[in-house]
């Protein structure tokens, strides 16, 4: 109707609806999204991308410094969207601890916050930790991400894996230990830890390659016979905080690639870096991006930087980081036609 007339009459649509059937469209919020819904149908710009071969001049056009700052100002103008769909019941209103934050700026949302199960009943202070649940394409809650742990922060770390039953661990950027806000937070193959009361952390396999690191860990009860959990730890390499993006799409495609393989029935997945934000969001991004892409081909790089957002603002803030999901998009692409006739023929 809205696309045929140039008017939508949401109201009737509705109350016809109801007619029919009493439990459709049963309370303001399935009313509220309907209207958000028209807006994003009818008036939201299309930078989408479909994976045909005229693909790599449309990424190079996507790209330009105009349409870059035209997409980041559109996802700041719609932030408002997102909000207006959330549920005000879901806000958690438990305080922020903040001297367990590493940045003062960078805190967790408080539609999307992870709470913990308090140590002991009367100290509300330690179910705070600095993490939140990130939605994947098409896959609600797929990950948390939380910051690289405070050397007082460990221990919450560790009750973070052990109660969200995190099987994968993704770690993006490179430890500086010369950081006195950061600490060791696995163990070496020759160095055990004891992380929480009661556990043992030991690390029984390393993987080293050209593009991350994989460790196999495991997480054992001494007091509990025989329970021992195994966990997968991914630690990219050469990715310091201060470059915005790795060297190459190839290394964030073989993370992605290695993270399917590991975590085929499980979520969510810790993904973590050291702010909890700029890494993450740009990994989180490009896993939304890639997803698209596998089960549609059609590549949107507003869509899944959208998606993330949601959850925390600072994810994906800088136009290089844009464009180098894009760069991802096309690379991925080109290697699935390396070895498939992928490219859909226009």
């Amino acid at each position: 109707m809205a696309m045929k007339l140039g008017k939508v009459d949401v109201y009737n649509q509705c109350y016809n609806l109801r007619k029919q059937q009493a439990n459709m469209m049963d309370n303001a919020s399935y009313y509220k999204l309907v209207h958000l819904v028209v807006i994003l149908c009818t008036v939201a710009p299309d930078y989408t991308i479909e994976c045909t071969e005229q693909m790599e001049a449309k990424v190079e056009e996507m790209t330009s410094s105009a349409k870059l700052f035209d997409q980041m100002i559109y996802i700041e103008d719609t932030v408002w969207h997102d909000d207006a769909a959330r549920n005000t019941y879901a806000r958690v209103t438990e305080p922020i601890i903040h001297n367990r934050n590493r940045y003062k700026n960078i805190l967790p949302d408080a539609y999307a916050r992870i709470i913990l199960k308090p140590l002991l009943p009367t100290d509300l202070t330690s179910s705070y930790i600095n993490a939140i649940k990130v939605n994947g394409f098409c896959a609600s809650s797929k990950f948390i991400v939380t910051q690289y742990p405070l050397p007082h922060t460990l221990e919450d770390f560790w009750r973070l894996v052990e109660q969200h039953h995190i099987s994968t661990i993704i770690c993006l950027n490179e430890l500086d230990l010369s950081d006195k806000t950061c600490c060791k937070f696995y163990p070496s193959s020759d160095r055990p830890m004891a992380p929480m009361p009661h556990t043992i952390l030991e690390c029984t396999d390393v993987i080293e390659g050209n593009y991350y690191n994989i460790s196999t860990l495991n997480l054992i009860y001494p007091s509990e016979m025989a329970k021992c959990k195994e966990i997968k730890l991914l630690h990219v390499n050469n990715w310091t905080y201060s470059m915005l993006h790795p060297r190459t799409p190839a290394q964030l495609l073989a993370v992605y690639d290695q993270m399917d393989i590991l975590t085929r029935s499980s979520t969510p997945i810790l993904v973590t870096c050291l702010d909890g934000a700029h890494a993450s969001g740009l990994y989180t991004s490009m896993s939304c991006v890639v997803d698209k892409i596998k089960m549609e081909h059609v590549c949107d790089v507003c869509l899944a930087v959208r998606i993330v957002k949601r959850s925390r603002g600072e994810f994906v803030r800088r136009p290089e980081q844009f464009a180098f999901l894009y760069k991802c998009a096309y690379e991925y692409v080109c290697q699935l036609s390396n070895y498939s006739n992928f490219f859909i023929k226009k």
